[in-house]
C-alpha cells in the first residue's frame, strides 16, 4: 500500500477510535447518573440511551431509558426515569397520563436534587423545561397538559418562588390548558 494512502487510513481509523470514545465516555457519563439515581431510589439498574432531539420515553419491552439529548437532558432523562420507576408501561385514558406524567415530574425534582440541585433549583428546572415543551409543541401530546403539569410541581412545592416569566411571556399563565 503507497505511503500516502496508508498515513490518511491511519488518520481516519484514529479520528474513528477517538469519537469512538468520546462517545462511550458520554454515554458512561449518563449511566452513572442514572445508577446513582436508581440507587438513590431503591430500584434495580436500567440501561439508557442518549439520542439526538429533545424526546424521551421509558422503553418496557427493553427495560431501557431512551432520552434526548438537545436541550435539557438531565431533566429529561431525570423525568424519564421516573417512569421507570414508577412502570409506566401502558397506555391508560388520559386522565392517567397526566397523573403518570406529574409523577414523573416530581420524580425529576426529586432526583435533580440527589445530582446536586438544590429544591428551588430543580423546581425551576423542571418548571422552565416543561414551558419551552409547551413553547414547542405545536399539537396536543397524549396524557399531557403542560400547564396543568407546571401548576402540580409548583403546588407541590409551595415554598419555592414561581420561576415563571411575570412580563412578555403568558405560557401558562393563565392556568391549565389542553
Amino acid at each position: 500500500m503507497p505511503r500516502p494512502i496508508l498515513a490518511l487510513l491511519v488518520v481516519v481509523l484514529g479520528a474513528g477510535c477517538e469519537t469512538l470514545a468520546r462517545n462511550q465516555a458520554e454515554l458512561a457519563r449518563w449511566q452513572l447518573l442514572a445508577d446513582q439515581a436508581m440507587a438513590h431510589a431503591g430500584q434495580p439498574r436500567v440501561i439508557v440511551k442518549p439520542i439526538g432531539g429533545m424526546a424521551g420515553h421509558y422503553d418496557c419491552r427493553e427495560n431501557r431509558v431512551i432520552f434526548g439529548t438537545d436541550n435539557n437532558p438531565r431533566w429529561l432523562l431525570a423525568h424519564e426515569l421516573g417512569h421507570y420507576v414508577m412502570q409506566h408501561c401502558d397506555s391508560q385514558p388520559w386522565e392517567v397520563m397526566l397523573v403518570r406524567e406529574k409523577a414523573a415530574n416530581e420524580f425529576a425534582v426529586t432526583t435533580l436534587q440527589v445530582w446536586g440541585l438544590t429544591e428551588e433549583q430543580a423546581v425551576r428546572d423542571t418548571v422552565l423545561q416543561l414551558l419551552v415543551i409547551k413553547r414547542l409543541t405545536r399539537k396536543v401530546q397524549y396524557g399531557h397538559d403542560y400547564c396543568a403539569e407546571v401548576l402540580d410541581v409548583l403546588r407541590r412545592h409551595p415554598q419555592v418562588p414561581d420561576p415563571r416569566p411575570a412580563a412578555g411571556d403568558l405560557t401558562c399563565l393563565s392556568g391549565p390548558s389542553r
